[in-house]
């Protein structure tokens, strides 16, 4: 059952850098990445970041709760930050197929609603 709070946009370079969520209220994110580096041993990959400055960022991704991982190289990954020994990874939930999807484009417009709506969903 849904608690009704939002996965938030936040980018691979902020998510990489974090390390602790004591005091989040809300620990869902979604971030569009590139999906590379699958181990089918742990069910795990990794996310990259795509027309992020100052990137590319990596963040490791959690796929135990999916029946196999997205086809599509571009995804946005919906899930929950959890940070172990002091580094985060994302408890992927599910995935859309973003090969459609202006990396550039969306960078620019999730800096504009980070700047409308400050983090006060967190």
């Amino acid at each position: 059952m849904s608690d009704g709070r939002p996965h938030v946009r936040i980018g691979l370079e902020e998510l990489s850098c974090v390390a602790s969520t004591d005091g989040w209220r809300n620990v869902r994110v979604r971030a569009l990445a590139r999906l590379g580096g699958y181990n089918a041993a742990t069910n795990t990959a990794v996310l990259g970041s795509v027309a992020e400055p100052d990137g590319p960022h990596f963040v490791p991704v959690d796929l135990r709760l999916l029946e196999a991982p997205p086809s599509a190289d571009l995804v946005e990954v919906f899930g929950e930050v959890h940070v172990t020994d002091g580094r985060p990874y994302v408890l992927a939930k599910f995935f859309s197929d973003a090969s459609g999807v202006d990396p550039a484009l969306y960078q620019r417009a999730s800096e504009q609603l980070g700047r409308l709506f400050p983090r006060l969903q967190r």
